[in-house]
C-alpha cells in the first residue's frame, strides 16, 4: 500500500508544482514532507488491512478446528 500512496503522493505533488508554477526551497521541502507522510500513512493502512486479515484467518481456523468431527465410513 506504501507504493501505491507514494505513487499517487508524487502525483500530486507533480500536479501542485506544475500549477504553481514555482519552484523554491520551501516548497520543495514541503513536498518531500508530504510524500514522506503519505508514504507512511499508506504503510500504516497496509499493516492495519494485514491485520484484519489475519484476525479473519484465525477466526476461521478456529472455527474449523473446533468443529464436530464426522468419522468416516
Amino acid at each position: 500500500m506504501a507504493g501505491v500512496f507514494l505513487a499517487g503522493a508524487a502525483g500530486l505533488t507533480v500536479a501542485y508544482l506544475l500549477a504553481v508554477q514555482r519552484l523554491s526551497l520551501a516548497s520543495s521541502l514541503l513536498a518531500l514532507g508530504f510524500v514522506f507522510a503519505m508514504t507512511l500513512l499508506g504503510k500504516l493502512v497496509g499493516l492495519s488491512m494485514a491485520r484484519v486479515r489475519l484476525l479473519s484467518l484465525r477466526r476461521s481456523v478456529l472455527r474449523r478446528l473446533s468443529a464436530p468431527e464426522v468419522p468416516h465410513v
